[in-house]
């Protein structure tokens, strides 16, 4: 299981979904230095992670990105993988 954050600025018109792991590093290279952590969640793949995010938002069932033959990544659909580079 991975730790997943959600993050969000002063006036929440700006929305950050970023797995744990990196994210410090992340939300630097984008700017983030005055946005609030308000959510954590654990999944076990990325596509567990964005679910459970969209429920937390209220935005229904996630749609994940397919392959040219419509399944899912594997590595979205796997168990996160510890030293991968984070999203």
């Amino acid at each position: 299981m991975m730790l997943w954050e959600l993050w969000t600025n002063e006036d929440r018109t700006e929305w950050t979904f970023l797995e744990s792991r990196g994210s410090e590093r992340a939300r630097t290279r984008l700017g983030m230095d005055d946005h609030e952590l308000i959510w954590t969640v654990e999944a076990g793949s990325r596509n567990e992670a964005m679910q459970l995010y969209y429920d937390y938002m209220g935005w229904g069932r996630y749609q994940p990105m397919l392959r040219p033959n419509g399944t899912p990544y594997p590595e979205d659909e796997g168990p996160c993988q510890p030293g991968a580079t984070p999203q």
